[in-house]
């Protein structure tokens, strides 16, 4: 566990400001406290300036809001700005090693799906690329581990550039769960930053920034935001009988788990590609998510059936009222009123 003094110093206040701050402190101070013992005032005082410095920072912005981390990524109405700060929780989690800082800005979650943004800058704020030009920042290794043991049904991280000004770039993972995520402490591992330049002929230079690791640690708790809808109805899948049993949506994802009356299929990807998903708004436009959905197939325990899934994070935050239903395969399933 970090000192008073180790939290204090990560605020980065200046020594001048940091003893103004205690001397306004003191001043302040009644005349019965200052009797109080030398122990107890210092630890009050130390604990006031450390509270009084965060309120600092998050009022000019060191720590940002869930919907400005992730606006420009899911959606910025106003509709979807309250999601966002309903399903989000900034964080504001830094590791600084060999010169390069990587910042755990916010994560966005719900039952089965999180996405995290990370901010990555040097140290002393000169640009991450030597001729200021570049493609992306990548790293060797990433690891995050979880509360539970659950497996990834998918997972992905991309670069992407907040502000193209700035001399900052960020990282976004999505990631989606065979099972609903917990409350707990995750871990997010970095290894090996390394970034692309692009040269005076138009050939790429990839350039080291340093070896890490970097190590962020936070807790988490997912947000109760999806529902479910009605299951037990029976449609086809290439001529396979098939049940829905698992039908979860939320602002961010859809989740969907249907069993196969058959032990095996002759092509699991030929199968998976025949159920097309979509999802139809109030306003009569239809969404069909089949491309970006991630598919799965199984055996059951029993082996006598299959189990398949479909999981799909929508490319912006959609208010659960704009939808009317969703439909699989040849089946509609109508949302509850």
């Amino acid at each position: 566990m970090k000192t008073y003094r180790e939290q204090y110093d990560e605020l980065r206040f200046s020594p001048e400001e940091k003893q103004a701050m205690v001397e306004n402190l003191l001043a302040a101070a009644p005349e019965a406290r200052r009797r109080a013992s030398h122990k107890k005032r210092v630890h009050v005082l130390i604990a006031a300036i450390i509270a009084a410095a965060l309120c600092a920072a998050c009022a000019s912005g060191a720590l940002r809001s869930a919907s400005e981390v992730f606006a420009n990524l899911f959606g910025s109405s106003q509709e979807q700005a309250s999601l966002l700060e309903q399903l989000g929780t900034p964080l504001g989690v830094s590791c600084t090693q060999d010169g390069l800082t990587i910042t755990a800005d916010a994560i966005l979650a719900d039952e089965y799906t999180y996405a995290i943004l990370y901010s990555i800058q040097r140290e002393d704020g000169t640009s991450l690329r030597a001729d200021g030009r570049g493609e992306s920042v990548s790293f060797q290794e990433y690891t995050m581990q979880w509360p539970q043991q659950a497996q990834r049904t998918s997972s992905t991280l991309r670069p992407y550039d907040e502000d193209a000004s700035d001399q900052t770039v960020q990282y976004l993972e999505v990631c989606q769960m065979d099972q609903p995520l917990q409350a707990g402490r995750m871990t997010a591992v970095f290894r090996a930053a390394m970034i692309d330049e692009v040269q005076a002929d138009g050939t790429i230079r990839t350039v080291p920034l340093g070896d890490g690791p970097w190590e962020l640690s936070f807790d988490f708790t997912p947000k109760a935001s999806s529902i479910d809808l009605p299951t037990g109805q029976q449609f086809q899948v290439d001529g396979l009988d098939c049940t829905l049993t698992r039908v979860s949506l939320s602002p961010l994802s859809l989740h969907v788990e249907y069993t196969v009356d058959a032990a095996e299929v002759p092509d699991e990807n030929a199968f998976l590609q025949a159920l097309p998903v979509s999802l139809t708004k109030t306003d009569g436009t239809v969404s069909c998510v089949q491309k970006d959905a991630v598919s799965g197939l199984r055996s059951s325990s029993d082996g006598d059936q299959m189990q398949g899934r479909k999981d799909l994070v929508f490319s912006e935050i959609t208010p659960m009222d704009s939808v009317k239903s969703i439909s699989i395969g040849d089946l509609t399933v109508e949302m509850p009123q």
